[in-house]
């Protein structure tokens, strides 16, 4: 633009619209020249009309009046020299209006030249630039802080934990996660939950304003603190700053009227060096033990690290056997108590690896589920197993899940494998008893007809475990329950025994047949059959083996 204004004022003289453009350009742009000393020797009325002096007052004023507000002295020597050099200097600038109030001046600045090639004097093309200059501080308000509670936004720990592993600086870090926030929303709306969000956030900087406070996503927040020295376990200030965050959510968050009570559970560690990591590995370690609180120091993230390695080679592993398909399913006998002849199998899972490492399914059944692999390993089994037992004449059951059974996909697989499968009748599917088996009570029956419907038998797994139900047993066409281990293990109690002919009788009443398991002892054997229990299987009957065991 300042250009394009050099050239129009050359050709002033020769070119009859030049007044027009030039009466243009002055209107909308300040225009302002200084002599070779950095006096100014001219100042158009837009430069009066919008910084409130008048032409009289700015004329012989020292440029310094328009670079009153540059940040440091080497700016004003970077743009000295190169005038000086006859080039032309582009930049943005604060400048004060006559009243004292601050705007930004987009200025270009350059040497006007003699024919000889000499410095006449310098032009200075000025636009308003404070309304983009604001733009930019509102979208970088907007980039530092969460618009919801004004906390620092999750992003920026990531670079003030990054700067201080540069520069060694020791600082303690908690993480908060507020457990559950989802029943909030849905108990009291999404609007009440962001009140009490904008509540735990206005705790935090009240009651902690030693602390750098940064909302990290949803409902989590951190709190980083610098320390002169690195934190452990035994430092009595960290323990207090603990305390002091578990104690205020002891009490309830009132929401218009409305009582909310939230429980929190902490991540902590501290140092400069992969704090985050450390601290989320705290704060995950927490959680699964149920813990208000886990300090991560390196003793912790020694013991984490190995997990953590144990957990990828392990995803390693069973990414492989699902590539290589060596996810097989190995046989456990069932015996008949009364004839002492095995009369079925329980098909498991195995991860068999090259140097013929055996994976049990509880080395890698819920990891399957958490990196979504599960639905495979479920149609391998139950595709290897109708496969081995195609032409043989014995009945063999298969674990399902309550989640294999809510998946379209995997229950329409099952229900086409058994159409058109020869022998139905000798399937069984076992159902493990959980807490989620009677929250999909319907899918369950549902499934549980249309099998039965095929031909074939149903069992309930690890009954005893805490879920049982007999009232629910009752509306559903059961045929067999297997008694969990746990209480078939403890048989000699009296009270335990009292339990086990307890479900025995309430089976027989309701016709179901039982199954023991883990009978591994010839003793064990003959105590379940005594109290009239139909099957056995555990060891002493024989372990799983990729083969079938007759006995």
């Amino acid at each position: 633009m300042v250009k394009s204004y050099e050239s129009v004022y050359n050709k002033y003289n020769d070119d009859c619209k030049t007044k027009e453009i030039l009466e243009i350009v002055d209107k909308n742009a300040i225009i302002v020249i200084f002599d070779l000393k950095g006096r100014i020797t001219h100042a158009n009325k837009k430069c009066c009309s919008h910084t409130g002096y008048n032409k009289e007052f700015l004329l012989g004023r020292s440029y310094k009046l328009f670079f009153n507000e540059i940040a440091i002295e080497d700016d004003l020597k970077v743009i000295q020299e190169t005038l000086s050099n006859k080039e032309e200097w582009e930049g943005i600038l604060k400048n004060k209006y006559n009243d004292g109030s601050t705007y930004w001046m987009l200025i270009n600045l350059y040497p006007m030249m003699t024919k000889n090639n000499r410095i006449k004097h310098y032009v200075c093309y000025c636009v308003d630039f404070t309304s983009n200059i604001n733009q930019q501080n509102h979208i970088a308000l907007q980039n530092t802080y969460d618009n919801l509670t004004g906390l620092y936004k999750g992003n920026l720990l990531d670079k003030t934990l990054l700067a201080n592993e540069e520069n060694r600086t020791n600082s303690s870090l908690i993480l908060i996660d507020i457990l559950n926030f989802s029943d909030v929303n849905t108990f009291y709306g999404m609007s009440k939950g962001n009140e009490v969000l904008k509540q735990v956030a206005m705790n935090l900087q009240t009651n902690f304003t030693e602390a750098k406070i940064f909302r990290i996503q949803g409902n989590s927040f951190a709190l980083l603190v610098k320390e002169k020295q690195v934190i452990l376990p035994s430092n009595n200030q960290l323990n207090k700053l603990i305390k002091k965050i578990l104690t205020m959510f002891d009490f309830a968050f009132i929401v218009d009227n409305d009582e909310i009570n939230l429980t929190v559970t902490l991540g902590v560690t501290g140092g400069h060096i992969n704090l985050f990591k450390k601290a989320i590995s705290a704060l995950v370690e927490a959680k699964s033990l149920n813990l208000n609180y886990i300090i991560n120091d390196e003793e912790l993230t020694n013991k984490l690290t190995n997990i953590n390695n144990e957990k990828k080679n392990l995803t390693n592993v069973l990414n492989k056997a699902i590539r290589e398909n060596t996810i097989v399913p190995y046989y456990q006998p069932i015996l008949c108590n009364d004839t002492n002849k095995i009369v079925k199998y329980e098909c498991l899972a195995r991860i068999v690896t090259e140097d013929m490492k055996e994976y049990m399914p509880n080395d890698f059944i819920e990891l399957s589920k958490r990196i979504r692999k599960y639905e495979h390993i479920t149609r391998t089994i139950i595709e290897k197993s109708f496969k081995y037992f195609e032409h043989k004449n014995v009945k063999f059951s298969i674990n399902l899940s309550i989640e294999d059974i809510i998946n379209k996909n995997t229950r329409e697989f099952i229900y086409k494998k058994l159409n058109n499968y020869k022998k139905p009748y000798n399937v069984i599917f076992e159902i493990l008893e959980d807490e989620n088996l009677f929250n999909h009570e319907k899918a369950f029956k549902d499934f549980v007809v249309e099998v039965k419907k095929i031909g074939c038998e149903i069992a309930i797994d690890d009954f005893g475990t805490g879920f049982s139900n007999f009232g629910n047993l009752m509306s559903m066409e059961i045929d067999y329950i297997k008694i969990d281990g746990s209480i078939i293990s403890k048989i000699d109690d009296e009270n335990v025994y009292k339990i086990l002919k307890n479900i025995v009788l309430l089976a027989q009443d309701l016709k179901v047949k039982t199954i023991a398991e883990f009978v591994s002892s010839e003793k064990l054997l003959e105590q379940v059959s005594e109290l009239g229990i139909h099957f056995s299987q555990g060891w002493e009957i024989g372990k799983p083996n990729k083969e079938l065991i007759c006995k």
